[in-house]
């Protein structure tokens, strides 16, 4: 991905996190954002109706963008009913969507954020599917918590999205370097719904979103030159790791100069996920 837009709130925080990395361009679309380049202020409407009925002049604020696009929302903001309007603005590009789930248990049923979520997060799936978007990673902000362990109020957020955004980077990093040896294959067209994980060797998974009908799982092993050198079961441990997964699989393996091993794991389906 060359270019982060952020829409709402935890859109606009991760596309902060991102900001850290020269690579990437972003754009925030929120209300009350700080008046600057890259970020586009939204007005204060009343329903989720009004929000999805704007029409938005957005050709000027994203002229010069290049390349494939990161779109991040959480369903849950009013916000987030704009998501088809900014959308619309960038159908000549490769958009990849990040949807962030809230804990669903404390949305109210039939309030608008627990209505917002349902409308939005159904929406996005199925134009995904569809293939007007490439692909849309859902994360469930519980399933990050568990696996961070316990997070203390302060900076509870800026700890979740420090995950996401991190593991985002560095699987986006992966994606288009080269790998030392890999075994990828193009995935089936109709496999665009999916989430993004972090595992280790012994393949003890930690996904952020817990996905149904899993079809296919692509896995990232980031090595030190020193290990990819000198450890001669290295490989064999990798594929037969990758024979205990009971659907379609692959991996690559990568040289990094850290000291640790970091594995990190792509689910995809063609299932709508409920």
């Amino acid at each position: 991905m060359d270019t982060i837009i952020g829409l709402g709130n935890a859109g606009c925080r991760i596309a902060d996190y991102l900001t850290q990395y020269p690579q990437y361009k972003i754009y925030k679309i929120d209300t009350e954002l700080e008046k600057k380049k890259g970020n586009y202020c939204l007005p204060k409407l009343n329903s989720p109706e009004e929000y999805d009925a704007l029409k938005l002049r957005l050709g000027t604020f994203f002229k010069g963008i290049k390349g494939d696009i990161l779109f991040i929302v959480a369903g849950s903001g009013m916000v987030s009913n704009a998501s088809l309007a900014v959308l619309k603005a960038l159908r000549r590009h490769r958009v990849f969507i990040m949807y962030i789930r809230p804990d669903l248990e404390l949305l109210s049923p039939q309030s608008l954020p627990w209505l917002s979520e349902r409308v939005v997060y159904n929406v996005l799936q199925e134009y995904t599917r569809s293939g007007v978007f490439e692909k849309m990673w859902i994360v469930s902000n519980p399933h990050v918590e568990k696996i961070l362990g316990e997070i203390p109020i302060m900076g509870y957020y800026d700890r979740l999205n420090e995950l996401i955004g991190s593991t985002f980077h560095m699987m986006n990093v992966f994606w288009h370097s080269d790998p030392i040896i890999s075994n990828f294959y193009q995935v089936p067209k109709g496999c665009k719904i999916g989430t993004l994980g972090i595992s280790n060797l012994k393949n003890e998974e930690k996904l952020f979103f817990p996905l149904d009908d899993a079809l296919d799982s692509g896995y990232i092993y980031g090595v030190s030159n020193e290990k990819l050198s000198n450890d001669g079961s290295l490989l064999t441990r990798i594929n037969n790791k990758m024979k205990e997964v009971n659907h379609r699989t692959s991996y690559g393996v990568y040289q990094t100069n850290y000291q640790d091993i970091y594995v990190y794991v792509e689910k995809l389906t063609q299932t709508i996920q409920n």
